[in-house]
């Protein structure tokens, strides 16, 4: 069976927004639709958007790789309605309740095809409020059928095993990122035990909020415009006492929009499978849960943060930026403007200054148990201390 975090966000990249119900009756065009093009079979949805634009995309069942349309003109109201894609012109001649006719053309006229368009029914969960057709499982069904799913080798760190599970979908088009792939990267922890259940399960859940950023992409993953799409990647794994930290780095190259690069680190423990927040050990942090940082990023209280900032713009020039470059990316400093990432050491705790979306600025500062003991609660002393016995154990 294939993952249902899969389905999830696969779904997530081929909808647009969907935040209400149109104001003004849905579109004739509305829908999924399966049908042909000339004499090969396809697959089609159209999308009404909450202010009345439009967006559609269709893909052929031997390539399984979307192909997206844009609108021409007013298609609210009309039975007939001009698509353009990158090489082509899609046009609707006449529009029933569950049948679309029309013909679709190259930009150079050398071609000329037939199409022909049955409406496909759609299940109660597709049909929810806010599902838009081209995040429906009715239109990707096939597509998420031909994921494949990679299992890596196992990885140990210290007692705890491991293995990369990847999910990757067809090669997409263009010029310049021929055969590329859109991929999801996670990992899987080996063992039987309800803790190694639960962090899996929440290591699952996260790639799926994650994937949610693949609605701000207007255009669908793999389209007929090179590189557009996301990625999901994990590149770091640590384990520290009882707790293990997995570093995500997520890329989102949207059509007319920057790259934006991401990276996270979650934290659990082992020996309860519940996700630990760092600022948690720390007095008068904050964390922040928004559904997208999910308790990795917050604000420190003044006296830590204001300890941090006495040591900004000092150490190696190739590793720690210089004040003027610290502003330039963040902004002068002021206690509570700068927000942290927190990140578990043997030896401490390192604050990172969240790397800037086109990954040209990112600051990290690690303080030692010693360093951190005044602004450490109770139970952040607690846990240092089991940390630092372990690894005098060690020695």
């Amino acid at each position: 069976m294939r993952p249902a975090f899969v389905l999830l966000l696969i779904g997530c990249l081929f909808a647009t927004p969907a935040l209400a119900e149109p104001s003004q009756s849905k579109s004739p065009f509305h829908g999924v639709w399966n049908g042909s093009i000339g004499k090969l079979s396809i697959r089609a949805c159209f999308n009404d958007d909450i202010e009345g634009r439009r967006s559609a995309s269709y893909y052929y069942h031997r390539h399984l790789i979307p192909i997206e349309l844009r609108a021409e003109g007013d298609s609210a109201t009309n039975t007939s309605a001009t698509w353009r894609e990158a090489d082509g012109i899609l046009q609707i001649e006449s529009t029933s309740s569950d049948q679309i006719k029309g013909t679709w053309r190259s930009t150079d006229d050398s071609r000329k095809l037939a199409v022909q368009l049955t409406r496909v029914a759609l299940s109660a969960a597709d049909s929810a409020d806010g599902m838009n057709p081209c995040g429906s499982n009715a239109y990707n069904e096939a597509i998420v059928a031909s994921v494949k799913t990679i299992h890596g080798p196992v990885v140990s760190v210290g007692n705890v095993k491991y293995r990369i599970v990847t999910d990757a979908l067809p090669s997409g088009r263009g010029s310049d990122y021929k055969g590329r792939q859109q991929y999801w990267e996670t990992i899987e922890l080996l063992g039987n035990n309800s803790a190694i259940a639960a962090i899996n399960k929440s290591i699952r859940e996260r790639i799926e909020k994650q994937g949610q950023m693949g609605l701000s992409c207007r255009s669908i993953a793999m389209n007929d415009t090179a590189g557009e799409g996301i990625d999901f990647q994990e590149v770091g794994v640590a384990v520290v006492g009882r707790w293990i930290s997995v570093t995500r780095q997520s890329v989102v190259d949207c059509r007319q929009s920057s790259i934006h690069l991401s990276e996270r680190t979650y934290t659990w423990d082992l020996t309860t499978g519940k996700q630990e927040s760092l600022f948690s050990w720390i007095k008068g942090a904050e964390a922040v849960n928004d559904g997208d940082h999910l308790l990795t990023e917050g604000k420190l209280p003044d006296a830590l943060d204001n300890f941090i900032a006495s040591r900004f713009g000092q150490g190696d020039p190739g590793v720690h930026l210089s004040m003027d470059d610290l502003e330039r990316c963040y902004g002068q400093h002021q206690p509570g403007s700068y927000s942290y990432q927190l990140k578990l050491a043997s030896d401490g705790i390192v604050f990172e200054i969240p790397t800037t979306s086109n990954g040209s600025c990112g600051e990290a500062f690690k303080l030692s148990w010693k360093e951190l003991k005044p602004f450490l609660n109770r139970k952040g002393r607690q846990f240092a201390a089991e940390i630092q016995s372990l690894q005098r154990a060690k020695r």
